[in-house]
């Protein structure tokens, strides 16, 4: 069996002081693939995306805050098989990449040496 899925998200705080941003973005994706072995054994594997991303604030104040992005990739392969009708027993394992990007403070009289 193939399958895939797919969720975007937008909120949107418009009383700042609830929250430290004004906007977060979420887009997930999601494949997988399952293959039965026998009436009680399966495998397969999955691969998810996951991109997230935020507007500050007070990005005019601090523009180095502007836009942190935070991208994930996660492949994982399973196996399982089902004791009974009722019960099963899943094992996965995999790899997961995170990258986290934002962009460069800028210098500040605060954080010089003396």
């Amino acid at each position: 069996m193939i399958g895939a899925s797919g969720i975007v998200t937008e909120n949107n705080y418009p009383n700042t002081a609830e929250a430290p941003v004004s906007t977060i973005r979420i887009r997930w994706r999601l494949g997988f693939y399952t293959r039965r072995l026998s009436s009680s054994q399966y495998i397969g594997g999955t691969y998810q995306y996951l991109r997230s991303q935020s507007d500050p604030v007070n990005v005019q104040a601090n523009p180095a805050t502007a836009q942190p992005e935070v991208q994930t990739h996660t492949l994982l392969a399973f196996y399982t098989i089902y004791l009974n009708p009722t019960l099963s027993l899943s094992l996965s394992s995999g790899p997961q990449h995170t990258d986290a990007t934002q962009a460069p403070r800028l210098p500040s009289a605060r954080g010089r040496p003396l």
